[in-house]
């Protein structure tokens, strides 16, 4: 959610509304980042009740070996530097965060920390993932699909809070249980038919992030799911008033907020 490499619907809902809004990297993270760490700041307090986390954890003996960063290293970590630097500034210079992550992907390759093999190496099928998405998304505006669904409904008869909490939360639950880049794709040509503003495209990519209540809706479930010890219950019942929650937050505060660092 913090920034718009984050995450597939991120990207999309930057290239739905690029023809009426530029957002920049800072621009997005200026809400991103605060929405992350709300959403943080609610985990960590509803895991807390929930499990009845009282007093001191032990921490396990780990050793760790040191290493001294050589020359290599150190000039990732200023390629780094470089990036974020770039993206940060986009306001100053008008250097697109794309075009500035292609130049960093250039300057890897050039000062050989990598080579052609490495490329064999890249998520090939998530970045595909990605740019279908973006395909899909253009197809259902080009198409008339999204206006035609959008069409189909009274959305006038409810109140526009509701109406944008229904759409996040659609997008949240298709999101829980298949791709969000598919779901962030198809609802928001849908949803700025019937809602034209960027803002709208904005808030139903962040709700495609509050899609976790199962095991299923996300790889890092996944992941610790795997380690044993846990159900899809001790997933459930956090992750759906997660869901609710952040969804609700979204519809209310977003637009306003969204309007304050100069998204419309």
């Amino acid at each position: 959610m913090g920034t718009p490499i984050g995450t597939g619907p991120n990207l999309i809902a930057m290239g739905a509304v690029e023809e009426r809004v530029r957002i920049t990297f800072l621009q997005w993270m200026s809400f991103g980042v605060p929405s992350a760490s709300l959403m943080i700041a609610i985990t960590f307090g509803l895991l807390v009740w929930l499990h009845g986390v009282r007093g001191r954890v032990a921490a396990a003996s780990t050793s760790i070996e040191t290493h001294t960063l050589g020359p290599r290293g150190w000039s990732v970590v200023a390629i780094f530097l470089i990036a974020v630097i770039g993206w940060l500034t986009e306001p100053l210079h008008g250097i697109p965060a794309a075009v500035v992550a292609l130049g960093i992907a250039a300057a890897l390759f050039g000062v050989k920390l990598l080579d052609t093999s490495d490329l064999a190496k890249l998520e090939w099928d998530t970045l595909l993932l990605v740019a279908g998405g973006l395909s899909l998304g253009h197809l259902f505006e080009a198409s008339g699909l999204a206006r035609s669904l959008a069409a189909a409904v009274d959305w006038n008869a409810l109140h526009p809070t509701i109406f944008l909490f229904a759409l996040l939360f659609a997008c949240a639950f298709i999101s829980a249980i298949a791709s969000n880049t598919a779901a962030a794709a198809m609802l928001i040509q849908i949803a700025l038919g019937i809602a034209p503003a960027p803002s709208t495209a904005v808030l139903v990519a962040l709700g495609a992030s509050m899609g976790v209540p199962f095991v299923i809706s996300t790889p890092p479930n996944s992941m610790v799911y795997g380690k044993g010890g846990l159900s899809g219950r001790d997933f459930f019942a956090p992750g759906i008033v997660l869901m609710v929650l952040g969804c609700a937050a979204l519809a209310i505060a977003g637009p306003t907020v969204l309007r304050w660092v100069g998204i419309p």
